[in-house]
């Protein structure tokens, strides 16, 4: 393997690590911070973050006047509604549960630009989609350790999270042709961060006292999940095919479930679990072909 081709896998790997233990770190940060005050905290670390690299990097590219409005639409949809209804989903479900049902975004993706294009459904795509509702069913419908109504009310959060990335990636699409995917991060995140900031009167969090472990995990929320992960993701992307890098980010689930088992101590049905690898096969089998992965925060 030559020298590209290892710098390229050691980026992947470390980002889908780092993306699949986000998971973990909402979860056990929930447990102090309510949703919002968790989402506004993790974000101003965030945007100091990524205001550090793209100043390293890109200082030259800015946000032109025309595109206003689709940096702010994205801003709402991929960072403020998406990560609202998914701080709040995981209230309701383990850390695992929530990572499959996200994984499920490529499909819905898939589907509206069927709908969208009116592009004819191939098998394939027909198979996936069935594979991953059946995926979805077994996961939310048995876990018998778990109250019903809980397990409803954070099921659809998540599938709303899922919904508005697929919104923000075609509102988004546009802005990728002319700028830099850290541009576009730090302006969005900047927008989604400031609307949470609209919000924390009424949901503040007393961050004083805290346990360690806790600002630990928002800091790596902050730094490595919403920030390091990205220019990770762009090296990879740098050195490997897209279809390689797609394979890899669907794998999340998988350290996802791993990690909450052991640092959790997260249980897993038998019935969930074969849902689980249901949906990832039907991610693997959707995504195989693609060109472009869908990439999106954690």
């Amino acid at each position: 393997m030559n020298n590209s081709k290892s710098i390229g896998y050691f980026s992947i790997l470390a980002t889908v690590l780092i993306w699949g233990i986000s998971f973990i770190s909402t979860k056990a940060s929930l447990d102090y911070f309510n949703p919002i005050s968790l989402a506004f905290w993790r974000f101003f670390i965030a945007i100091i973050a990524l205001y550090i690299i793209k100043k390293i990097k890109y200082p030259e590219i800015k946000m032109a006047k025309e595109d206003r409005k689709l940096f702010f639409a994205g801003g709402i949809t991929g960072v403020f509604l998406y990560f609202m209804f998914e701080n709040y989903g995981m209230k309701y479900l383990t850390a695992s549960t929530a990572s499959i049902l996200i994984a499920v975004i490529p499909v819905f993706t898939m589907v509206s630009e069927t709908i969208i294009n009116k592009e004819k459904i191939t098998p394939k795509k027909a198979v996936s989609v069935i594979l991953s509702v059946v995926g979805v069913i077994f996961i939310v419908g048995f876990d018998p350790r778990r109250n019903i109504t809980d397990m409803a009310i954070g099921s659809i959060l998540i599938l709303l999270a899922s919904i508005s990335w697929v919104v923000y990636t075609f509102l988004s699409k546009p802005l990728y042709k002319k700028y830099t995917t850290i541009t576009i991060t730090y302006y969005q995140t900047l927008i989604g961060f400031l609307f949470f900031g609209l919000l924390m009167p009424f949901n503040n969090t007393n961050i004083f006292n805290l346990p360690l472990s806790i600002y630990i995990h928002v800091i790596y929320l902050g730094v490595l999940s919403s920030a390091a992960a990205y220019l990770l993701f762009i090296y990879a992307l740098e050195y490997l095919e897209a279809t390689v890098c797609n394979i890899f980010i669907n794998l999340i689930p998988v350290v996802t479930v791993s990690a909450g088992i052991i640092f959790l101590g997260e249980e897993i049905t038998i019935v969930q679990g074969i849902g689980a690898l249901i949906i990832i096969f039907s991610i693997l089998l959707l995504t195989y072909q693609r060109k472009e992965p869908p990439v999106r925060e954690f």
